[in-house]
């Protein structure tokens, strides 16, 4: 993911230019589909890199989706409360963050104590 992110984003910025949000969203999410995809396929294939694989392709799906979530949003309200709407993207995207890792690790601990 470290890896598609960043080259995904760099990315979304100039399709955006060309082709706009819009599509540069449904494209991160045709990216995040197929690493989905990948990541459903593994307890068949179980190997590391179709793991690697799977998360190269959520990382990209990532990228360009933040960036061009950002920019929507931004293009969608007013001048004057674009660093509010800016600033409440990245809270919620901080929250989610905060209560996944919490909520997942939960069950990662709940299942490993019942495996021992």
């Amino acid at each position: 993911m470290s890896i598609g992110w960043p080259i995904a984003s760099t990315i979304a910025g100039r399709l955006l230019l060309r082709i706009g949000y819009r599509k540069t969203s449904l494209i991160g999410g045709i990216f995040l589909l197929v690493g989905s995809c990948f990541f459903i396929l593994l307890p068949l294939i179980q190997h590391y890199i179709w793991a690697g694989v799977g998360s190269f392709f959520i990382g990209v799906g990532m990228g360009m989706t933040s960036t061009s979530f950002i920019v929507a949003i931004q293009t969608t309200v007013h001048w004057e409360i674009r660093g509010i709407a800016t600033a409440m993207n990245m809270f919620m995207r901080s929250m989610g963050s905060a209560l996944g890792v919490a909520f997942l690790g939960g069950i990662l601990n709940n299942r490993i104590q019942q495996k021992l």
